[in-house]
């Protein structure tokens, strides 16, 4: 398994591997209130770490869930005060940083009420030609959320592209809810708004049952967090993520990313072999 899921490759950018870890539901214990929370789950944190070297190089942000490799994903206890869903809701990982991850690796611990995983790949979006060139144009800067540890850069916010062409097909940075769009060019709003619609027009729920295993390429997909609010009752859904660097998607990225401060937060990457 750990070699089929180390060739993982869709041109999606999106895989499901069903079944990969045998979850024993009543073993597993409930689901913590909080990622803090989380007790006697090391040995499933192990073997997502495990999984995701067979991916590439794990890595983590100190201030992520206290430097943690792999994380827990947990409703909220409150929903968000989002504006547009459709421009807040999907965005991909760590866009505000040059050495986000190239995939994402999240698992499924439980999911009794089935709910989904919404993702969109740029792959299924045709953006038209004049969107592609104004998308391509470094405009606006991506900023950390508030979630945040601040850090100290001597420099200012650097403006990055959206969107990117390789070998491979277009490629994409995008967080609209850290992006100040506020400050675009009529032109990028309008672009902007396109890309962000087409998106959430071709968002696919990503069904995951206790043991699945999504793969996502971050560059390709924009993710989002299910809407649903926390119910306390030990049952909620549960999943475990993992971040991941590879030589192939560093290989892909623009050049003038090795250029960028990243705000000052420096990523730990691992170095196991």
């Amino acid at each position: 398994m750990a070699e089929k899921l180390g060739n993982a490759s869709s041109p999606s950018g999106l895989t499901v591997f069903r079944g990969v870890l045998r979850v024993d539901d009543v073993a597993l214990g409930d689901t913590p209130e909080h990622w803090s929370k989380a007790r006697g789950d090391e040995l499933w944190d192990t073997l997502v770490l495990l999984l995701a070297m067979a991916l590439g190089r794990p890595m983590a942000f100190p201030d992520r869930q206290e430097g943690r490799f792999v994380h827990n994903l947990l409703p909220s206890a409150r929903r968000s005060a989002a504006g547009d869903a459709r421009l807040d809701m999907l965005r991909t990982e760590d866009a505000f940083h040059p050495q986000r991850a190239h995939l994402l690796l999240i698992a499924c611990m439980r999911n009794h009420d089935a709910v989904p995983v919404p993702a969109a790949s740029i792959r299924h979006v045709a953006p038209a030609d004049d969107d592609i060139d104004t998308l391509m144009r470094p405009h606006l800067p991506i900023h950390p959320g508030s979630d945040r540890a601040p850090a100290r850069f001597a420099d200012r916010p650097t403006p990055v592209p959206v969107l990117w062409s390789t070998d491979e097909g277009l490629m994409m940075r995008f967080d609209p809810g850290r992006t100040p769009l506020q400050d675009a060019s009529p032109e990028f709003s309008r672009a902007y708004g396109h890309l962000a619609g087409a998106l959430a027009d071709v968002a696919l729920p990503c069904n995951l049952g206790a043991g699945d295993v999504l793969v996502v390429e971050n560059d390709v997909v924009a993710l989002s967090g299910p809407p649903i609010t926390a119910r306390r009752h030990g049952q909620d859904q549960w999943l475990k993520r993992a971040l991941v660097h590879t030589p192939h998607g560093a290989r892909r990225r623009p050049s003038a990313e090795a250029e960028e401060h990243g705000y000052g937060h420096t990523p730990l990457v691992t170095d196991l072999g």
